[in-house]
């Protein structure tokens, strides 16, 4: 006669379920929590490998530079993008592209914040920018990693969405000026001295129309 067997049935408490998905759910947090922050990761990405002994002096670790990584805004608008920062009527948005593994990209990089908002560390003082001076807190200074691949491409992207502004880059370093959906001013860091050329760049921006009418 055939031998019945009847399945052992697993009978889990529903406090252990919930237990293990509370472990589970602390542990993601964790891990999520222990990420070094963009900012920290963008900072120490430059610092591991410039070469200039006056980095820190120039560009602090608590720095005012806005991290974008995309042109559209992300999901739900989160995330913002380059076109809104740049969309602003009461504010002047420049964006810096550039990597830590362009030529001298620490010093670029650290030059283009000490130029437009002055360090006291050094020596001699490097003053803010007048057109730091005149906007305040109505400039923003942005970053938008690019290490120049493919740049041209992104270029005629920024063209199409920005008519008649003409904007003539193949290469990064580069900056780009932007206020009320418009661009104010462009130019590619490849002059031999780039602190003066940032200096001058600075002072044509503020000389230009659209930021004197926000001044008046």
């Amino acid at each position: 006669m055939a031998k019945k067997y009847r399945a052992v049935e697993s009978n889990v408490h529903w406090l252990t379920w919930v237990s293990m998905a509370t472990i589970v759910t602390v542990m993601i947090v964790l891990l999520v929590a222990l990420q070094p922050a963009p900012k920290t990761v963008f900072y120490d990405s430059y610092a591991a490998v410039t070469t200039d002994v006056n980095f820190e002096k120039k560009l602090p670790r608590n720095n005012s530079f806005i991290l974008i990584n995309r042109l559209e805004d992300g999901f739900l608008g989160f995330n913002k993008g380059l076109y809104s920062a740049g969309s602003k009527s009461d504010e002047l948005a420049i964006i810096y592209f550039g990597a830590p593994t362009v030529q001298n990209g620490g010093t670029i990089l650290a030059d283009v914040y000490a130029r437009l908002h002055g360090s006291s560390l050094m020596n001699p003082v490097i003053a803010p920018s007048d057109l730091k001076v005149a906007l305040d807190n109505q400039v923003k200074l942005y970053y938008f990693e690019h290490n120049g691949t493919n740049f041209n491409n992104l270029v005629a992207t920024l063209n199409e969405r920005y008519e008649d502004a003409n904007i003539n880059a193949t290469s990064v370093p580069f900056v780009l000026v932007l206020l009320n959906n418009e661009v104010v001013s462009f130019a590619v860091l490849n002059q031999t001295n780039i602190p003066l050329q940032l200096f001058n760049f600075y002072n044509t921006v503020l000389e230009t129309d659209a930021v004197q009418a926000l001044l008046d």
